[in-house]
This record gives C-alpha cells, sequence and structure tokens, in this order.
C-alpha cells in the first residue's frame, strides 16, 4: 500500500537497513526506529510533507540531504537526525539523548525553529 496524507508510517522493523524516498509524498507523521539494528529514512531530491507530529526514535536516522521536509507538527529527535543539504520547515526539537548533525558544505535551511536538549553539532 502507498501511503496517503490521512497515514501515519512506521518504519521500525529490526534490522540495518535504509528506506530512500525518491519521489514527493504526503503523510500524516512517521516513526523512524525500531528496537534493534539502525532503520534510516534518506531524502535526498524530493518534498515530505507531513501533516501532524513526527518522531525519530532511539535507533531512527533521519537523513536530510538534499530534499525538503516540511513539518506541520514538531519533529521530535530521539536518534539521529544528520542533515547535510537541502531544507527543513517547520520545528525540530533535539531530546535529551537526541542528536543533530550539521554537516558538509552544501548549503542548508532551516525555516522553523530547532530546539534543543540532546547534543547539536556543525562541522
Amino acid at each position: 500500500m502507498v501511503p496517503t496524507a490521512a497515514d501515519d508510517v512506521y518504519i521500525t522493523l529490526e534490522g540495518a537497513y535504509a528506506v530512500i524516498l525518491d519521489v514527493n509524498a504526503t503523510i500524516a507523521s512517521f516513526t523512524l526506529g525500531g528496537t534493534a539494528g539502525e532503520q534510516t529514512l534518506v531524502i535526498s531530491a524530493p518534498l515530505l510533507t507531513l501533516t501532524t507530529a513526527t518522531t525519530v526514535e532511539p535507533r531512527g536516522v533521519l537523513a536530510l540531504s538534499g530534499g525538503t521536509l516540511d513539518a506541520a507538527g514538531t519533529l521530535t529527535v530521539n536518534g539521529l537526525l544528520r542533515f547535510s543539504g537541502g531544507a527543513a520547515y517547520g520545528t525540530i526539537a533535539v531530546a535529551k539523548n537526541g542528536v543533530c548533525e550539521l554537516t558538509g558544505s552544501p548549503d542548508r535551511y532551516l525555516v522553523g525553529s530547532l530546539m534543543n536538549d540532546g547534543h547539536v553539532t556543525w562541522s
């Protein structure tokens, strides 16, 4: 089934793997990160629109490297947000054990706010 704007998406199956978004998509929310392994969502070119709050769990990695993330609700990062390019619209909340890595030389744009209770690095 292809998710729609009304769907919550769960990328939580155990194991180490990446899901690559290669089309424009609008969904209600996603939960990224299971109980074992490392689950990665890669957004490198298209647009992902989220209509409600979304969570990156401790074993989840959200890799934004050139696409656009448009979040109407708060994106809470308990795992890792690797922001190396592209644009993020909305509120990003890095939780106590969360990590946000701002890396690379491409331009990146944050239109909204970045709340940090965890760890943010810029290199």
